[in-house]
């Protein structure tokens, strides 16, 4: 992609051009939304940027949480709060063959959702079935939610918060691609029930397969489906 994006201590999020390699936005993300160590940008155009939350500790809340924010509007506000997780994620890479999230958290599980954004727009503001915003949703997109005047800008807010609500959502055979029912029929147990985690974690060309590299120094393959 063009945009790179780094996430630092400071709880401060920078994206940048990868041509010039210049500063594009920054967020200064408020404290109750500390970022941890995994972050992976959600969708084609990177209008969205998945951050794990740095939260620790048995019975802490917000433990294992993943916070998704614009680049676009640069709010310090994550559009989504995830909570898939019941320990830090360390892992995130995003499947743009099924438009879906994998992540990984330090107790081994493996999650997927969704990362596509299912709301209808319409011109009015409602909803119906002629225009779509997914998680490719271009910059003049956004624009168009964020501006007009205040009556109608409280309406665009309803309609860009359901934009987000399927965000983070279960993976479904029609949307993501899935065959499978439960996750109690796959493998996506298995580092855990080895009492290992991931290291390292990457997604085939053809999105139908990953490798994840495991704390035990094992590499293991997965179909995704």
């Amino acid at each position: 992609g063009d945009t790179a994006a780094s996430v630092g201590q400071d709880n401060v999020i920078k994206f940048y051009d990868v041509g010039g390699f210049d500063v594009t936005g920054m967020i200064r993300v408020q404290q109750e939304y500390p970022c941890g160590k995994a972050a992976a940008f959600v969708g084609e155009q990177q209008s969205l940027l998945a951050v794990a939350s740095a939260k620790e500790g048995k019975g802490v809340n917000g433990v294992g949480a993943i916070y998704v924010f614009s680049s676009v509007t640069l709010s310090p506000t994550p559009v989504k709060d995830i909570r898939l997780h019941a320990a830090p994620v360390l892992q995130m890479r995003y499947n743009f063959k099924f438009h879906c999230m994998i992540s990984s958290d330090q107790k081994g599980v493996i999650e997927y959702w969704n990362g596509s954004i299912l709301s209808q727009i319409s011109s009015q503001g409602g909803t119906n079935g002629n225009n779509s915003f997914s998680a490719d949703t271009t910059i003049d997109d956004y624009d168009a939610i964020e501006g007009g005047d205040d009556v109608e800008s409280r309406d665009e807010k309803k309609v860009h918060d359901a934009t987000f609500a399927s965000l983070g959502d279960a993976p479904l055979p029609e949307r993501n691609g899935i065959s499978f029912e439960s996750k109690m029929s796959t493998d996506l147990y298995s580092l855990l029930k080895k009492k290992t985690y991931a290291i390292s974690l990457a997604i085939s060309p053809t999105g139908k397969h990953f490798a994840v590299y495991g704390s035990d120094r094992k590499v293991r393959l997965f179909e995704f489906q």
